[in-house]
């Protein structure tokens, strides 16, 4: 993997390739879809995915279809990032193609969405091992059941991120 777009790539890849279901690690931020989730969930997945060897899914997490709409975050992502819509994955796209996951990492958030729990099946609560967030902590996930959480009142939750990175 020699740079972050080509892990975009790879990850998007390794999804709609599969004539098999993929089972993944999810990487993903709040359903505001607002700058600090979008980019704090690619950057977190990156980051996950380098510190622990092992693939992790990062999406967007609002419609492909309305990151236009979001034209601060569209200008930022597409125009000063380079970054292409085809290489990253939305919430939509997921949800269509089903996968099984197995983990999933949240950011800007410490409760994951009842309907988007719902939608990656399986208990999902139960398969929240990671988060990074910069809001009231709701205390939902028993400490024995996560790997890392950091959770402390500070600018945005992509700042707990590059503090991890230093």
């Amino acid at each position: 993997m020699n740079s972050f777009v080509s892990y975009l790539r790879d990850v998007k890849l390794a999804l709609t390739n599969n004539e098999d279901t993929p089972t993944i690690k999810l990487a993903m931020g709040n359903t505001s879809g607002d700058m600090d989730s979008i980019v704090g969930a690619l950057g977190m997945g990156y980051y996950l995915t380098l510190k622990n060897k092992e693939l992790w899914t990062p999406v967007v997490n609002c419609r492909k279809e309305d990151l236009k709409l979001k034209t601060e975050i569209y200008c930022h992502l597409i125009d000063d990032c380079k970054l292409s819509m085809d290489d990253m994955l939305f919430w939509d796209e997921l949800v269509q193609l089903k996968p099984k996951v197995s983990e999933i990492a949240i950011i800007d958030h410490n409760l994951l969405d009842e309907a988007q729990a719902e939608a990656l099946g399986d208990n999902a609560h139960s398969k929240v091992t990671y988060i990074y967030d910069h809001h009231f902590d709701n205390k939902f996930y028993p400490e024995s059941q996560l790997k890392h959480a950091d959770i402390r009142f500070i600018g945005s939750a992509a700042s707990i991120l590059v503090l991890l990175m230093k």
